[in-house]
């Protein structure tokens, strides 16, 4: 589902759905003639990165105004020991995804994020662990206090706080 966020009305033939750099099956002008702020567009179901990009074709060069990579639906346990100074990671259900797609980023300890490894498909019932403390915190005297599982080196899938 796409929505209309701007205060301002346009005429919606002033925009353009790429599906992959493509155009998309569904364009805001097959729905409306004008787009007003929550006016919704139902844009079906993609699979996990499929890249969805509005543009503005108006006056000449299109401009890109927003972009969203599909995520994979997939969920995920974390767990940090203190103690060791790790946050161990389980893929708990659903989607598979490619581990070289998929990062865990420790906030704010470490330098780099981590990858699975390990893996060359990430599955249910896989585990990571990450240290937290090291060479690869170099620089850091904080406590982590959460875990992202990025898809994609930019689109998060989960967020989780470890500090409570």
């Amino acid at each position: 589902m796409a929505v209309y966020r701007e205060e301002t009305s346009r005429v919606a033939d002033a925009f353009e759905l790429l599906v992959d750099g493509e155009p998309g099956d569904v364009q805001p002008s097959d729905r409306h003639d004008m787009l007003s702020a929550g006016d919704e567009l139902e844009l079906g179901e993609f699979d996990a990165g499929t890249e969805l990009t509005s543009r503005w074709v108006v006056p000449d060069e299109p401009r890109e105004i927003r972009s969203h990579v599909v995520v994979p639906d997939a969920a995920f346990d974390i767990d940090y020991d203190a103690n060791d100074g790790e946050v161990t990671v389980e893929h708990a259900g659903s989607d598979e995804i490619g581990a070289d797609a998929l990062d865990i980023v420790v906030e704010p300890t470490r330098i780099e994020p981590a990858g699975w490894d390990e893996y060359e498909t990430v599955t249910e019932g896989d585990t990571t662990t990450v240290a937290v403390d090291g060479e690869a915190c170099a620089g850091s005297d904080r406590d982590p206090i959460g875990v992202v599982l990025v898809y994609r080196a930019n689109s998060a899938i989960t967020h989780e706080r470890i500090d409570d």
